[in-house]
C-alpha cells in the first residue's frame, strides 16, 4: 500500500492536508488470478469500502479532496478466483488529515 499526494508518495503513515487530492494504491501479492481489490477504512460501525478492478497487478483509489472522515486506518484486500475467497493484505496504515488547507 502506498499513499500518493500532490506533494509526494509514501509507503508508511502519512499526512494529507485538508482539501488536498490524494490516492492510495494497493497491490496483490498472490500468484492466483485476482478479480478485484477493495480498500476499507473507518471503524466497525461506519466502515467505508471501495472496490476496483486490477490494472497491472494493482488498483488505485482516488480521493478528490481530503476531509476529516478520511483521517483513518486503511487496509486493502482482494478477491481471487481460486474459491471466490477474500484475502487480506495485512498491511494497514493511518492517514492523518492536517487542518491547513493545501
Amino acid at each position: 500500500m502506498y499513499l500518493h499526494t500532490q506533494r509526494e508518495w509514501s509507503p508508511d503513515h502519512s499526512e494529507v492536508y485538508k482539501g488536498e487530492r490524494f490516492a492510495i494504491s494497493c497491490e496483490s501479492n498472490t500468484p492466483h488470478n485476482v478479480l478485484s481489490m477493495r480498500l476499507k477504512y473507518g471503524d466497525t460501525e461506519h466502515q467505508t469500502e471501495m472496490t476496483q478492478s486490477l490494472v497491472d497487478e494493482g488498483a488505485i483509489f482516488v480521493f478528490s479532496a481530503a476531509e476529516e472522515a478520511h483521517n483513518n486506518t486503511y487496509q486493502c484486500d482482494y478477491n481471487c478466483d481460486v474459491s471466490s475467497d477474500i484475502f487480506s493484505d495485512l498491511t494497514t496504515f493511518n492517514v492523518t488529515i492536517k487542518g491547513k488547507v493545501y
